[in-house]
């Protein structure tokens, strides 16, 4: 858009600038026409008093009107002008006109099998590969500096069918349930991931992952 809008003020500042030479122009002629009758004037002067009470004075008012009012133009046009000028000088140097790269956030991905009783991972167990028979929770790390990481269920169709059957080994050591178990349901939704944190050999729960059945 700010493209756009840069090309479009270029166009009428371009057209706003022909108009300004025309209406010069026309002026410089009407000028130029007054000097020249007045010229004429000048080496016929048996010819002036008539001339001046009727042609010449008709048209040296209106050429002086038309004068006036294309001035009146090229100020106003002037007035476009400049402010167009300011317009695309901000475009240019905006912020704005040079689109902004943003910075892309570094995460970090992992994969945890069954949780132990007490409500923790085996780091060692915990990897960067998601094991299509044995993953059921995925980690995110979003600060390489931190041993905390974000947690929430791997919702799969085979996750779900193993952790709806076996729910006090897969589920209950690190998620609160909203609802009742139902071992017919299509997903486990993650309502609000878990907190974890890495202890020596463990990922600890902080915080437990919020669940309920679909």
């Amino acid at each position: 858009s700010i493209i756009l809008i840069v090309v479009f003020s270029s166009i009428v500042f371009i057209i706003l600038k022909i108009k300004l030479k025309d209406l010069q122009d026309r002026i410089d002629r009407h000028r130029n026409e007054i000097i020249s009758i007045d010229n004429k004037m000048s080496g016929n002067n048996f010819l002036q008093p008539t001339f001046q009470n009727s042609s010449f004075i008709d048209f040296k008012k209106s050429a002086e009107r038309n004068i006036s009012d294309m001035n009146s133009s090229i100020t106003l046009l002037q007035i476009d002008v400049a402010k167009l000028n300011l317009t695309l000088q901000s475009n240019f140097e905006s912020p704005q006109s040079t689109p902004q790269v943003k910075k892309q956030q570094w995460t970090e991905t992992l994969y945890a099998p069954i949780p132990n009783k007490d409500g923790s991972f085996t780091a060692t167990n915990v990897t960067s590969i998601e094991n299509q028979s044995s993953s059921f929770y995925k980690f995110t790390i979003t600060d390489n500096l931190s041993q905390k990481a974000t947690f929430e269920f791997l919702n799969v169709e085979r996750a779900i069918k193993d952790a709806t059957s076996s729910p006090e080994l897969i589920l209950n050591p690190v998620c609160r349930i909203k609802n009742a178990l139902n071992q017919n349901a299509k997903r486990i939704r993650t309502i609000t991931p878990g907190v974890v944190v890495k202890h020596n050999d463990k990922w600890i729960v902080e915080k437990p992952t919020e669940i309920e059945y679909e």
